[in-house]
């Protein structure tokens, strides 16, 4: 089963990317997302002591009116920096599935099957600024999926400014298994710091209130 999902998501990359892709679709077919097994490992956010949020596990857990980053009208393989108010940092590569990314999850784990998503490119830890602080019965997250076929860990820490608030983690599959790392009742959140040292990831459907 996941070869075959494999060869659908490397003959979609090569129609969008051409020989571009070529080196990537071969380290795709030996087991990650994004045409590449390279991994840039690094140090865990440090979360000791830190409160837990009030966790959001699925796309229908979220308050309603929360502010999306649209994806939709941007070229696979462009860098975005920042993009609906928000803003990523490090730089992130927009992708797509299945165009130039492997797999996701399906809902109602997702919100689609099919989203346009932001790649780390590398990176195991990324900071997500929102638009506006977070309100009292506000908001914030996305769904996130490992680069490669395996399940890892993520954490995310919301922040208030300088001042860290609270911390959420959960395990994603890079294997069709994308799952929702948000939180809510978060009120004066800022930021969020997400983090999956074990490897490079990519996020999607972010959201902010």
């Amino acid at each position: 089963m996941r070869n075959t999902k494999i060869l659908v998501a490397l003959g979609a990359a090569g129609a969008l990317a051409g020989a571009s892709l070529l080196g990537a679709t071969t380290a795709s077919a030996a087991g990650s997302n994004g045409g590449t097994a390279a991994v840039t490992h690094s140090a865990a956010v440090k979360v000791d002591g830190l409160k837990k949020c009030k966790q959001i596990m699925n796309p229908a857990d979220y308050p309603k009116k929360t502010k999306l980053v649209d994806l939709s009208g941007i070229a696979d393989f462009t860098p975005v920096s920042a993009q609906s108010g928000f803003t990523f940092s490090p730089t992130l590569e927009k992708r797509s599935v299945p165009g130039s990314w492997g797999t996701w999850g399906s809902p109602p784990d997702t919100e689609t099957a099919t989203p346009n998503i932001l790649y780390t490119n590398g990176a195991t830890s990324i900071d997500v600024t929102f638009p506006a602080a977070s309100k009292k019965k506000g908001g914030a997250g996305m769904e996130v999926e490992p680069n490669l076929f395996q399940v890892q860990t993520f954490t995310a820490v919301y922040h208030a400014g300088a001042k860290d608030l609270c911390t959420i983690t959960r395990d994603a599959d890079g294997s069709n298994g994308a799952r929702v790392l948000a939180a809510k009742k978060i009120k004066g959140a800022t930021s969020v710091t997400v983090s999956s040292p074990a490897g490079d990831f990519a996020i999607s459907a972010i959201r902010a209130k």
